[in-house]
């Protein structure tokens, strides 16, 4: 599986894995992989008075932390689909 196809996997979703044929999916804790992004997004509302390119700074980064974490540090479950 491509690290962008299991960022945009969620707990609600499953895929086919190709190493065991069964259905996979992210846990439950790949939620708390969103609080980087969602904090850059709070960030970037306190500074919209300051421009765009420190507003887009802020999710850019809040958004490859939360891309990292999803990848690193959420583990794959099997499913029963």
């Amino acid at each position: 599986m491509t690290p962008l196809r299991k960022t945009l996997l969620g707990p609600a979703q499953s895929t086919g894995c190709k190493r065991c044929g069964g259905r996979v999916s992210v846990s439950a804790t790949a939620f708390f992989a969103l609080i980087p992004f969602l904090l850059s997004m709070i960030l970037a509302d306190s500074w919209a008075d300051r421009g765009w390119l420190l507003i887009g700074g802020s999710l850019a980064v809040g958004f490859l932390v939360m891309v990292y974490i999803h990848i690193t540090f959420i583990p794959l479950v099997p499913r029963d689909d």
